[in-house]
């Protein structure tokens, strides 16, 4: 099988910050507690932690080998001074046993101990090395003990790889997005699925995000051309489903659902340049969302200042947050009128949260000058009266004119990353509690974080 390099999780992509709020061990404690012998009524029969050695293509991972004399699983217990006990997944069922160990600090000393049942080996200390030279520097601002906990990882490009980001997928599996190649794969590293998205490549490549499907096909955004009597050469977008192969199964076109003649400020009048030829970015869409409580697709088009709710049979649009300024009268039954609060400009990654409600990054480009502060930002919804009530906000600590993420945690925390260019050069993650108050903040110096993912310890390992 494969196996791709990271930061942390593997050398050079991506910087993992520990987050817990659990208990913590002394190693002097667990390396007494791990002198304990192998109980002689174990089903393992002879429990042996045989060695720990350096990961082959990551540092900051170890292999341990174990034997039993019996048929068993075994996992590996392990922690250091100042952190938590972790223990790895089981081994299948044998008597040979090699397990990767993940999760680790640099240049920290280890105590393991082989797991079986209640039997436990003696333990073996390892200690991880360096971080990589060019990984990006990481300063704790804020922390209390109210964390959620797990690890977040983030994206750090390197090389060509100019913008990584990533997704979680399942526990134990994460989507890895590059410039030119979507992958799933294991926090170990092993890649477990590479999807063909040449199909795009034609218009331009696939851009800024895709998702997994409950089929398991992906989809993602593709970039379109064409003209419109206000803008003139324009670039557009379209939604793709492509299976395994590469096959297209599904698409949704910008162009044939809205108004290609609204222009409501600056970002979409922005110009690129594809092929020779100079387009306004009308839509500049950079995120999706797939429900599939409704089979609908969430679109956030940036350019537009509108998150956009698309029914996945039919392809109708079902709303559409934001400002219907300037649009034309054919499309003004589609949108939602908001009873309270003020809405988003330039935003990123709309979420559905476990009440129903939107969740999204609000860059806050064109903000008509109330503030330029970037946010975290919550609307309460009906669907049926078609009102949006914002619920919710949590100023950032800075204003980030592009890039940027934020989800909500199992415990209703939000993790929030401000992570593009503003205010400085510098990305913001961090936790807030639903009162507004900072749970933990990180910043990382002079480097652009397209989006941040929380991995809880248990799926992470």
């Amino acid at each position: 099988m494969k196996h791709y390099l990271f930061t942390i999780i593997l050398i050079s992509i991506f910087t993992i910050l520990h987050c817990s709020s659990e208990k913590k061990d002394d190693t002097g404690t667990l390396l007494a507690a791990a002198a304990l012998a192998s109980s002689s009524s174990s089903s393992c029969g002879t429990l042996t932690l045989d060695s720990v050695t350096a990961h082959s293509k990551n540092n900051l991972m170890a292999i341990a080998k174990a034997t039993t004399t019996a048929s068993a699983q075994v996992a590996i217990e392990f922690s250091a001074s100042g952190t938590e006990t972790l223990t790895t997944s089981y081994s299948t069922a044998g008597t040979s046993h090699e397990i990767t160990v993940m999760g680790m600090r640099a240049n920290t000393q280890y105590a393991m101990k082989a797991k079986c049942g209640t039997a436990y080996s003696d333990a073996k200390t390892f200690t991880t090395g360096s971080l990589p030279s060019n990984a990006p520097t990481v300063t704790l601002v804020t922390k209390d003990n109210n964390s959620l906990g797990g690890i977040v990882v983030f994206g750090v490009g390197v090389g060509k790889r100019t913008n990584p980001w990533i997704r979680k997928v399942s526990a134990g599996n994460i989507l890895v997005a590059f410039d030119d190649e979507v992958k799933t794969m294991k926090t170990n590293g092993d890649i477990v699925t590479t999807y063909d998205l040449s199909s795009l490549k034609s218009s331009g490549s696939y851009h800024h995000d895709a998702v997994i499907l409950p089929n398991g096909n992906i989809m993602t955004l593709g970039y379109e051309y064409g003209t419109s009597t206000t803008g003139g050469n324009i670039s557009g977008d379209k939604i793709v489903e492509l299976d395994s192969s590469g096959n297209t199964k599904w698409e949704w076109s910008t162009f044939s659902y809205l108004d290609k003649e609204r222009f409501p400020g600056s970002l979409a009048n922005a110009t690129k340049t594809y092929q020779g030829t100079s387009y306004k970015e009308w839509s500049h869409c950079n995120a999706l969302y797939y429900s599939s409580t409704d089979s609908s697709v969430i679109l956030s088009c940036r350019s537009q200042s509108w998150v956009i709710k698309i029914d996945y049979s039919t392809k109708a649009i079902k709303w559409i947050m934001g400002s219907n300024t300037g649009i034309s009268s054919t499309y003004n039954k589609q949108f939602m009128t908001l009873q309270s609060g003020s809405w988003m400009t330039g935003q990123h990654a709309p979420v559905i949260t476990s009440s129903g409600s939107i969740l999204l990054y609000d860059n806050r480009n064109e903000s008509n000058g109330t503030t330029s502060m970037s946010r975290a930002v919550q609307f309460t919804l009906n669907e049926t009266a078609y009102t949006a009530t914002q619920s919710w906000e949590y100023v950032a600590p800075k204003y980030t004119m592009s890039l940027g993420d934020v989800d909500e945690l199992s415990n209703k925390n939000i993790l929030i990353c401000s992570g593009g260019p503003g205010t400085d050069q510098n990305a913001r993650i961090l936790e807030v509690n639903s009162s507004g108050t900072d749970v933990w903040q990180i910043q990382v110096s002079n480097t652009s974080v397209y989006r941040a993912e929380r991995i809880s310890w248990s799926d992470f390992l």
